[in-house]
C-alpha cells in the first residue's frame, strides 16, 4: 500500500489535521444542533409537494408511498408513512417493489398494482426522478409527488417535449405535481440521501400545519440511511448523523431495539460502524433475498413481540445472504483471472441471485482497487450492480453509455444497470475503453492518506478525545490516520481464539505506545524497526492511547 505522507513530523497533531482538512474553526466544526441544518423550504418544489399532499389528505385520497428495497428506501418509506399515517392521520399505504419481479424504482408492474388497489396519489421516496416517461404514461390515472436524490435525467435526451421541464443541464417531469430533489433549485447541499429528503418534506408539512410533532424522533432512521447509502459525511450530513446517533442510543423505535438485540449490539453505544456494518446489512437482507416490506414493518411496529419476530427473521436472512455472497464471490474471482490487466472488471453469471451481485462487486472493487461490474443474466436480460473507486464516477460513465442500456442509475461509486444480451459486448468493450481514457495505473494502486506524522511523545488521551469530536467518520470524512516512522518493537503479544491478532509496543524518542493489529501477526525479531499507520483510540481497559493499525512497513 502506498502512503501519501506529510513532509515532516509534527508536535501539534490536532492543529495539523485541521489544517490538512481545511477546518479553520474547530469549535464550530465539532458542535452540532438542529440549527446547523438547512431549511427544507429551500428544496425545489417543496411548496407544491406540501399542497399536493395536504389536498390529498383533506380529500381522503388513497396515498401510496413508493419506496425502494435498500436501507435508504426502506427508512425513507418508513418515515413518510409513519408521519402521514400516524401523525397526520392520512390514508397512506407503504409500497416497496419486489427486487425480483418489479425491479428498482417505478415500473409498470408497481404502478399497475397501485392503480388496482385504488391509489390516487403516489409519493416516491428514494426513486422516481428519472422515470419521466412512466410518469407521463400514468398521469391520467395517478398523481405524482417525486422525492429523490439520485442522478437526474440529462436534458439532451428530453428536448422539445411538452411533458418535460428543463432546469440547467437536467430534465424533470412536468406531469408530476412536484419534484423535490436537493440538486435542483437553491438548496445549498446536494448530497442528502433519500430518507433525508423525505424527512425534510415531512418537517415542512409539520411546520405548515403546526402539528407540533417532534421530528427529531425520526433522525435515528435518517442517520442509518445516510451512513448505509454512503453519503459523504460533510455539511449537514454530519449533523444529521451525529444527532441521529444520539437519538438512536435512546430510540423508542422498537424495531431498531429488536434489531440491535439480535445483532448483539449495546444500543447505548451505537456508532457509525454499528449502522453501516451491523444494523444496515440486516435491513438490506430483506430486500436482497425476500421482500423489503418486512423491514418497513419492523421499523413501523410499536409491538415488541412483532419486532422481535421480524428481527430474528432478518437475522436468518442475513446469515443466508452472507453464505450466498461468499459462494458467488468465489465464482466471480475465477472470471477475473482473464481480465487481470484491465482497468475495469466485468463479471456475469447465469441466474445469479440479484440481491448479492452488488455486495460481490463491492468486495472485488475493494480487493482489486478498480471499478467492478457484477451481473446476473436471466434469459436475454442482464441486470447488474457496479462499485467503483473514488476517481471513476461510474454513474457518469453509465450516462455516456445510455443508448446501450435499458436502465441505469445510482451514485458516483455505486450504481445499477440493466441491458439486453445483444448490447453486452459493445457495452463492456466501450466501458473498458472509457476506463483506459480516464484511469492510469496509479489510480489502481491502493493508497493510504496519512493525516499526520508524529511520535508517541505527542499522543495522549486528550488528543484522541478532541479528534473524536471531528466525528461522525465515514465516506467524505474519514477517521484521521497518523503514522509513526522507524519505531522500535519492544514487545509483541498475540491474542484471540486463534491467536490471529496481536498487540505490539512501540518505542521512539524515549516514549512508548501500544498498537493493535487484527487478523495480522507481527514478529518481533523479523526486523527491529517498524513504521506504522493507523487510527487512534483509548484502550477500553487500560485507558491508554492505542493505535489501531491499518498498515505497517518494516525498516
Amino acid at each position: 500500500m502506498r502512503w501519501i505522507m506529510p513532509s515532516e513530523e509534527t508536535q501539534n497533531v490536532l492543529d495539523f489535521i485541521l489544517e490538512q482538512r481545511g477546518i479553520d474553526d474547530f469549535e464550530k466544526f465539532s458542535t452540532y444542533s438542529l440549527n446547523h441544518l438547512h431549511s427544507p423550504w429551500k428544496l425545489h418544489d417543496i411548496d407544491k409537494a406540501i399542497d399536493a399532499i395536504i389536498n390529498a389528505f383533506k380529500n381522503n385520497e388513497k396515498i401510496f408511498i413508493h419506496g425502494d428495497f435498500d436501507v435508504d428506501g426502506v427508512t425513507a418509506t418508513t418515515i413518510m408513512w409513519r408521519f402521514l399515517y400516524q401523525k397526520l392521520k392520512a390514508n397512506a399505504i407503504p409500497y416497496i417493489p419486489s427486487r425480483f419481479e418489479e425491479g428498482y424504482g417505478l415500473s409498470r408492474d408497481s404502478l399497475d398494482a397501485i392503480v388496482q388497489q385504488g391509489g390516487q396519489l403516489v409519493i416516491t421516496v428514494d426513486c422516481g426522478v428519472k422515470d419521466i416517461d412512466l410518469i407521463t404514461e400514468y398521469s391520467d390515472k395517478l398523481k405524482f409527488v417525486i422525492t429523490d436524490h439520485h442522478s437526474l435525467a440529462l436534458k439532451d435526451n428530453y428536448l422539445n417535449r411538452d411533458d418535460v421541464e428543463i432546469i440547467g443541464d437536467f430534465a424533470i417531469s412536468k406531469k408530476a405535481l412536484a419534484v423535490v430533489h436537493p440538486a435542483l433549485g437553491n438548496y445549498p447541499f446536494d448530497k442528502l440521501c433519500g430518507a433525508s429528503v423525505a424527512w425534510k418534506l415531512c418537517c415542512a408539512i409539520n411546520e405548515k400545519l403546526n402539528l407540533g410533532c417532534e421530528m427529531s424522533d425520526f433522525l435515528d432512521l435518517v442517520a442509518l440511511a445516510t451512513v448505509c447509502d454512503i453519503m459523504p459525511l460533510i455539511d449537514e450530513n454530519r449533523a444529521l448523523v451525529k444527532i441521529g446517533l444520539e437519538q438512536f442510543r435512546k430510540t423508542k423505535n422498537v424495531g431498531l431495539i429488536a434489531l440491535a438485540e439480535v445483532s448483539g449490539i449495546d444500543i447505548s453505544k451505537v456508532d457509525e460502524y454499528s449502522l453501516g456494518y451491523q444494523i444496515g446489512p440486516r435491513i438490506n437482507a430483506a430486500g436482497r433475498l425476500e421482500h423489503a416490506i418486512d423491514a418497513v414493518k419492523l421499523l413501523s411496529t410499536d409491538k415488541f413481540q412483532s419486532a422481535r419476530s421480524i428481527a430474528k427473521y432478518l437475522q436468518t436472512l442475513n446469515s443466508k445472504r452472507q453464505n450466498l455472497t461468499q459462494e458467488y464471490y468465489e465464482h466471480a474471482e475465477e472470471q477475473i483471472k482473464d481480465q487481470i490487466d484491465d482497468f475495469v472488471y466485468y463479471v456475469e453469471g447465469e441466474n445469479w441471485p440479484e440481491g448479492v451481485v452488488g455486495l460481490i462487486a463491492g468486495k472485488l472493487s475493494q480487493k482489486h482497487s478498480r471499478p467492478v461490474l457484477v451481473a446476473s443474466k436471466k434469459g436475454s436480460t442482464i441486470k447488474g450492480s457496479a462499485r467503483s473507486i473514488e476517481c471513476f464516477d461510474i454513474a457518469q460513465m453509465f450516462k455516456k453509455l445510455d443508448k446501450l442500456l435499458i436502465a441505469h442509475g445510482g451514485h458516483t461509486q455505486a450504481a445499477g444497470f440493466t441491458l439486453s444480451e445483444e448490447n453486452k459486448d459493445n457495452f463492456v468493450t466501450t466501458l473498458k475503453k472509457l476506463a483506459n481514457e480516464y484511469l492510469n495505473p496509479d489510480d489502481l494502486t491502493k493508497y493510504l492518506t496519512i493525516d499526520a506524522l508524529t511520535t508517541p511523545k505527542f499522543i495522549n488521551n486528550e488528543l484522541i478525545q478532541k479528534i473524536d469530536l471531528l466525528s461522525p467518520f465515514g465516506f467524505g470524512n474519514p477517521k484521521p490516520v497518523i503514522a509513526i516512522e522507524n519505531a522500535e518493537i519492544t514487545n509483541v503479544r498475540t491474542f484471540g481464539k486463534e491467536n490471529n491478532h496481536c498487540e505490539i509496543t512501540l518505542f521512539k524518542d524515549n516514549h512508548t505506545i501500544n498498537a493493535v493489529a487484527f487478523n495480522q501477526t507481527i514478529e518481533k525479531n523479523r526486523k527491529k524497526y517498524i513504521s506504522v499507520a493507523g487510527t487512534l483510540k483509548i484502550d477500553e481497559y487500560k485507558k491508554l492511547p492505542t493505535i489501531r493499525l491499518i498498515d505497517v512497513k518494516f525498516s
